[in-house]
């Protein structure tokens, strides 16, 4: 029961809080690769000029795909979590929470949403990968696994 609190109470705040700062663009979840991230990638890798430019190219696409996630299924995801917020009935004395259905398909959703943005880091490093030499290509996972750490914290 108390987990179940838990997670209803997380799910609330997140779509409040994130609904009255949308200048950060979705801050519970996962932010995309910035510029200076693609730049140590390129350094690390000690890329050429010639495979900086395809780089560059690629985080363009990965930059629309980030923003087509986040107008797309983030939004979604946020606009039922809120309309689940809205549910609660915290006055007079009772609580009113949704069915544990309706939370449970809440917190998959958010997981595969999660998951989506996993596919998208994934699909920028798989389009990097015909371009670079054997020590890149295990220089390029090292990367992969940093990034999906840092999706993690």
């Amino acid at each position: 029961m108390i987990r179940t609190w838990h997670a209803i109470w997380a799910i609330c705040l997140m779509a409040v809080v994130t609904h009255s700062s949308l200048a950060q663009m979705y801050p519970f979840f996962v932010q995309p690769m910035s510029v200076d991230d693609v730049r140590v990638i390129a350094e690390e890798l000690e890329l050429s000029r010639q495979q900086r430019l395809a780089i560059l190219n690629s985080y363009a696409d990965y930059n629309q795909s980030f923003e087509e996630l986040q107008e797309g299924q983030v939004k979604d995801f946020m606009d039922r979590a809120m309309e689940m917020g809205l549910q609660f009935q915290w006055w007079g004395g009772q609580v009113t929470i949704p069915p544990r259905e309706e939370i449970t398909d809440l917190v998959n959703e958010a997981l595969g949403t999660i998951r989506a943005f996993a596919d998208v880091d994934d699909a920028f490093f798989d389009n990097l990968t015909p371009l670079l030499n054997e020590a890149q290509l295990i220089r390029i996972e090292q990367e992969r696994l940093r990034r999906a750490l840092g999706r993690l914290s």
